[in-house]
């Protein structure tokens, strides 16, 4: 029989009045409650801005402007080291 894994656990969250069990594996209950309270806020934003749009439509939205959040974080990361290495060469 396999042993399980210390580090897993499963972690009820709850999504626009939806209740989903997370299983993680190196990240804290607390840690995954406060994701899922972040998606949460913010497919409720967009829900009371938008209220015909269906769950999905909501979830898409939301995963659209993380994947841009990231996206912006990420270029300027880029740009942030570039600009240390610049000055590490002066």
């Amino acid at each position: 029989m396999q042993e399980k894994n210390r580090d897993e656990s499963k972690v009820k969250v709850h999504i626009l009045n939806k209740e989903y069990t997370i299983k993680t594996k190196g990240h804290s209950p607390q840690y995954v409650r406060e994701l899922a309270a972040m998606v949460n806020e913010q497919m409720e934003l967009i829900q009371k801005q938008n209220p015909i749009l269906s769950r999905d439509d909501v979830a898409l939205l939301v995963a659209l402007n993380l994947a841009d959040q990231l996206q912006k974080i990420k270029q300027d990361y880029e740009e942030l080291t570039n600009l240390i290495e610049e000055c590490r060469g002066v």
